[in-house]
C-alpha cells in the first residue's frame, strides 16, 4: 500500500513513485489534487486510489457557547512538529498576546524533529506558563482536547525548496 501526502510526491524523488504505485495493492491520497497528480504519474494505477481527507468531522465539534466566559482562552494546534508546519510562528504569536485582556494559552499536540527547538523558543520567550507540549495523543483524546479548546489553529508556511503543506487553504477561515 502507498499513502501519498506531501513530501513524498512533490519532490524530485517522486519520479520513482510510479513503480511503487504500480506495485501497490491500494493507494490513499489525502486530497483531490494529490489524487489527480497520482493518476498523472501512473494512469494504470488509477483504479487503486482511494480519497481519504485529512480533517475533522465538524458535526462532532460544534462550538459550545458554555465555554465563555472563563479566564483563559485555549488555543489548540496539532500536527507533526516540523519546520514547514509553522509552529514556531504560532508560538511567537502567543508572545504578542501576553498583554491581552484575556490570558491566552496554547496547547500543542504532536511530536517531530522540531520539538526541542520549539521548546527552546517557548523558554526564550518566557511562555512556559502559556504554552504546553502534549506530545502524541490517541485520536479520541485529541477530540476531547478540541472540545475544550476555544480556537483551533492549523499553522503552515511555504518554505523555499519544499512542497506546500497539504492542508494549506490560502486564506484564513474563521
Amino acid at each position: 500500500s502507498v499513502a501519498v501526502h506531501a513530501h513524498d510526491i512533490y519532490t524530485p524523488s517522486a519520479l520513482l513513485l510510479k513503480e511503487k504505485l504500480m506495485d501497490s495493492e491500494f493507494i490513499v491520497a489525502n486530497n483531490k489534487y494529490n489524487m489527480d497528480l497520482i493518476k498523472g504519474y501512473a494512469p494504470l494505477a488509477g483504479h487503486k486510489i482511494s480519497l481519504v481527507y485529512n480533517g475533522l468531522d465538524l458535526k462532532e465539534h460544534i462550538f459550545n457557547e458554555q465555554h465563555f466566559p472563563r479566564e483563559d482562552v485555549i488555543i489548540m494546534a496539532a500536527g507533526r512538529l516540523i519546520p514547514f508546519k509553522g509552529f514556531d510562528i504560532l508560538i511567537k504569536s502567543i508572545a504578542l498576546l501576553k498583554d491581552s485582556a484575556k490570558r491566552v494559552v496554547l496547547e500543542i499536540y504532536g511530536d517531530g524533529s522540531q520539538s526541542g527547538e520549539l521548546q527552546d523558543i517557548v523558554s526564550m520567550l518566557g511562555l512556559s506558563d502559556r504554552v504546553t507540549f502534549k506530545g502524541w495523543v490517541h485520536p479520541g483524546d485529541l477530540r476531547d482536547a478540541l472540545r475544550r479548546a476555544d480556537i483551533l489553529v492549523a499553522p503552515s508556511v511555504k518554505m523555499k525548496g519544499h512542497s506546500h503543506d497539504g492542508l494549506q487553504i490560502g486564506r484564513a477561515h474563521v
